[in-house]
């Protein structure tokens, strides 16, 4: 092999490992069914059929009227003023792996930092969670609470309608 076609290779070996190194795996967030205003639970996975646990970095719960006027979700998330409720794990702190992270409790090494206020009965709330990990993207979910404090997670077009304008 000659010195033009190693280094072509060379280069093409260290883009595909900083790709790979880079590459980030989606969190999955969820409505635990049976969930109530009172008690919120959210299931925290790397998907809604997997019992594994990851260690939790932060949640931070948000009116849906937030969004309003946002250009992106960083954006949402930089508005901790809008929030009824955050909870991070402080740096030097290592959590505990979990899947249910429920609203309002500080455990997992989760420390609230704003809130709990209470959920409003016909709300509609949205929730981001982050892990320790730094390879998994946030993770979202959707809900409105009805008249009688049942949570129902919103899916699909219910879900779009919140985040598309």
């Amino acid at each position: 092999m000659n010195t033009k076609a190693r280094v072509v290779s060379i280069i093409g070996v260290s883009i595909t490992l900083i790709l790979l190194a880079s590459c980030r795996v989606p969190l999955a967030l969820w409505v635990v069914p049976g969930s109530t205003a009172d008690t919120l639970v959210l299931g925290f996975s790397e998907s809604r059929k997997s019992k594994d646990k990851i260690k939790p970095s932060s949640i931070k719960v948000f009116p849906c009227d937030s969004i309003k006027g946002s250009k992106d979700l960083k954006e949402i998330l930089s508005r901790d003023e809008s929030a009824v409720w955050i909870a991070i794990v402080p740096s030097g702190v290592n959590p505990l792996a979990t899947n249910r992270i429920t609203y309002g409790r500080d455990e997992f090494g989760l420390q609230t930092q704003r809130g709990p206020q209470p959920l409003a009965a016909s709300g509609c709330y949205f929730a981001v969670a982050t892990a320790r990990d730094e390879s998994y993207y946030p993770a979202l979910a959707a809900f409105n609470i009805d008249k009688d404090g049942k949570v129902l997670e919103l899916r699909g077009k219910e879900y779009d309608k919140i985040f598309i304008k």
